[in-house]
């Protein structure tokens, strides 16, 4: 059997508060569990897949990074291995979403050609 090669890499970076669930989104995409009680990130992690899109083997490399106040400096060696960024807020917090235009704002000044999603 012949081994399909990679055509593809993809890197996406998570962004957001503290608390408003990017770490469950994650890992509800890696492994469809979802844990009420999660721990909060701290620096960043990371998680690769192996998809396929059209029939091209494809590796997504997902980093989750921690929204608390002391970690918001922008890390931008992460953000220059992404293509895009995932914007999290919480529905039920309005200061995570009035925070939201912050942190994009923040990504443009570190990573200019950054892609947001």
């Amino acid at each position: 059997m012949e081994e399909v090669k990679i055509k593809q890499k993809i890197t996406l970076a998570f962004y957001g508060d503290g608390n408003v669930g990017k770490t469950s989104i994650i890992q509800v995409y890696d492994n469809g569990i979802f844990s009420i009680e999660q721990l909060q990130t701290v620096g960043s992690n990371s998680i690769r897949k192996t998809i396929y899109i059209n029939d091209n083997k494809t590796i997504v490399t997902i980093y989750d990074t921690a929204g608390q106040a002391q970690f918001k400096n922008i890390n931008v060696n992460l953000l220059n291995k992404a293509e895009g960024v995932i914007l999290v807020y919480a529905v039920n917090n309005l200061k995570s979403f009035q925070s939201v235009k912050e942190t994009r704002d923040n990504l443009i000044k570190a990573h200019s050609k950054i892609m947001f999603m």
